[in-house]
């Protein structure tokens, strides 16, 4: 169960970073649907290919883009996968 909720509390903080960018722009309807396709479909495909050993984004992958991807603590797929969501959702 630790892994699973270390996981969890990711994805999570990868939903409420987008909280930040639209505020104010959806409706909360939108929002909770917006959340639950973050937390269910969009961090766990980021988070295969940064931290599985078999992730095109892995540095331990030997099929790894330009060498991997080194994340420290977890904070490069979260803030980005974050960002990038926030961004569409502020955009559209």
């Amino acid at each position: 169960y630790a892994f699973w909720f270390f996981h969890f509390v990711f994805a999570v903080t990868t939903s409420s970073i987008v909280s930040g960018a639209m505020a104010e722009r959806t409706r909360i309807e939108a929002y909770i649907v917006h959340s639950l396709v973050i937390v269910g479909l969009i961090y766990p495909v980021v988070a295969r290919w940064v931290w599985n050993d078999h992730g095109w984004l892995s540095v331990t992958s030997d099929d790894s883009f330009v060498g991997g991807m080194i994340d420290f603590a977890g904070s490069g797929a979260v803030h980005l996968t974050g960002g990038c969501v926030a961004l569409s959702g502020a955009v559209f």
